[in-house]
């Protein structure tokens, strides 16, 4: 799959002043790609994840999968696209108090409306990620490290051909934020598409691509060899 953001701005308007959040982007993603947008808090980055997926119509551009743009999807197609080819792991706690680990992780399976055995395909992300044993635990039980593993396995669990994460590192210590990091990298090695947007220059030792962005202008960076 191939997902390419194309001249994409989206305006807002204060008082009389009108805001570019995303001003003139274009990106391409493919497989196997893992990007990092590293920025600053208020520099556009979620607001350019929420366009990617769906969430939020830009003002101009378009954003095209395949060759075929979002912008035109019907209600169902735009729910399958969110459901079943885009993975999307947001900022900060996302879990479901009431439900464990295991249960987290296989939700989106049935509310897309997916037949199979979601428990076993769950118990496997939930290895691949490295907390199987916590498979019965409630999320109050869990860090902030093992919560996002958690959130990974879950946008996971319907295969996507892309998965996106806002700001996948804030609030963990060096240890665990080079732990998700890596399990980021091993996720695109196996041929996903990873996007991620962060202010942690960490990532920049794991991503195959880098770009900042700065007042909704996004500018891709040289691949730097961290020593």
């Amino acid at each position: 799959m191939t997902i390419a953001v194309a001249g994409v701005t989206k305006e807002y308007k204060r008082g009389d002043r009108i805001f570019k959040a995303v001003d003139g982007v274009s990106l391409i993603m493919e497989s196997g790609d893992f990007i990092a947008v590293i920025g600053k808090s208020g520099s556009g980055k979620s607001t350019l994840l929420n366009i990617i997926a769906g969430l939020t119509v830009p003002t101009s551009g378009n954003v095209l999968v395949d060759g075929e743009s979002i912008l035109t999807y019907s209600d169902s197609a735009m729910s399958d696209y969110r459901s079943n080819s885009l993975g999307y792991i947001p900022q900060g706690q996302s879990t479901l108090a009431d439900l464990t680990v295991l249960d987290n992780v296989r939700l989106p399976f049935h509310l897309s409306g997916r037949k199979g055995d979601s428990a076993s395909r769950a118990l496997t992300l939930l290895e691949q990620v490295g907390i199987a044993d916590l498979k019965g635990n409630y999320p109050k039980h869990l860090s902030g490290g093992e919560l996002k593993r958690v959130a990974i396995a879950r946008a996971l669990i319907n295969d996507p051909d892309i998965l996106i994460a806002d700001e996948p590192t804030s609030d963990l210590d060096k240890q665990t934020t080079a732990e998700v990091l890596a399990l980021l990298q091993s996720i695109s090695k196996d041929g996903k598409a990873v996007l991620i947007v962060t202010h942690d220059l960490a990532a920049l030792e794991y991503t195959t691509r880098n770009f900042t962005m700065v007042s909704g202008v996004l500018t891709q960076q040289a691949k730097i060899q961290m020593i």
